[in-house]
């Protein structure tokens, strides 16, 4: 007999509301998701420009991973890009 393999199911992600501009609900991690890049991994500056000028449809490159643009992932990428231009500035002494 010949066993088939099971894909193991990825748990749920977490919704998290945020109220922005009349409150959007968001997956917690769905960007790193998308990418298959672990939560523990940051996703720079340079990388997050670099994907929010990529075409939706073409591939792209991320840490030795093809993938294809999709209007998820573009979504994904422009509000990452909005998150990190609200970064609190440290008070300088």
């Amino acid at each position: 007999m010949v066993k088939k393999k099971v894909k193991k199911k990825r748990p749920a992600l977490k919704k998290e509301k945020i109220d922005l501009w009349g409150g959007i609900t968001i997956k917690k991690g769905g960007l790193h998701r998308s990418l298959g890049i672990p939560q523990d991994k940051k996703i720079g500056k340079p990388t997050i420009n670099r994907l929010s000028k990529v075409k939706i449809g073409s591939m792209f490159d991320v840490r030795g991973k093809k993938k294809k643009m999709t209007t998820k992932i573009k979504r994904q990428v422009g509000l990452a890009k909005a998150f990190q231009g609200m970064r609190k500035r440290k008070k300088k002494k």
